[in-house]
């Protein structure tokens, strides 16, 4: 019941004409993200005036676990007076639950997986609901070597886990689009 919900709002969110999500870069849906040409095409360059770092941002896709809806989102850097950060990377994960649950650590292929907590909101308005917030950083050779394999991991939290498949084309038009930004 609760994920026929959630599926009538995004349909009417998206026929609505509100494909784009945070910084202007579109939303997909989970099984339209493997296609690296879709991707590519959805990947943006936002350009920092202040710092001269250019962020790149891949598309956001909207993905079920369980009865809950969470959201996935590849980024990375160019900064072309420190060249050095154009190897970070990150998976930025944005899981939403109706209540606190806490993520913290992540696994993949039974190892632990570095993790960065970036947030953790409670957002309210006609009830509550928590944003909480936790990346994956990559290096470019790692999105290289997934962009054969896909990547599955998973975010554990104190009270429920977040299970994340992000498909091999969308790491590959991802890594595409990020360095046709990189190399002009």
């Amino acid at each position: 019941m609760v994920r026929a919900i959630a599926v009538a709002l995004m349909a009417a969110f998206l026929a609505a004409g509100c494909t784009a999500g945070r910084d202007g870069v579109p939303i997909m849906f989970e099984q339209s993200s493997s296609d690296p040409r879709h991707v590519g095409a959805a990947t943006r360059m936002r350009v920092d005036p202040h710092t001269g770092v250019n962020t790149v941002f891949g598309p956001e896709v909207v993905f079920y676990n369980g009865m809950d809806i969470h959201s996935f989102r590849l980024r990375g850097w160019i900064d072309p007076r420190h060249p050095e950060i154009h190897n970070r990377f990150q998976i930025v994960v944005r899981a939403r639950f109706p209540r606190r649950v806490y993520l913290k650590q992540a696994y993949a292929g039974g190892e632990r997986v570095r993790t960065t907590l970036i947030d953790a909101e409670r957002v309210c308005g006609g009830g509550c609901i928590w944003h909480e917030t936790v990346a994956i950083p990559l290096t470019e050779d790692e999105i290289e070597r997934l962009a054969n394999t896909g990547f599955l991991f998973e975010i554990v939290g104190r009270r429920e886990n977040v299970v994340v498949r992000v498909p091999a084309g969308h790491l590959d038009g991802f890594l595409a689009a990020f360095r046709r930004y990189r190399d002009g």
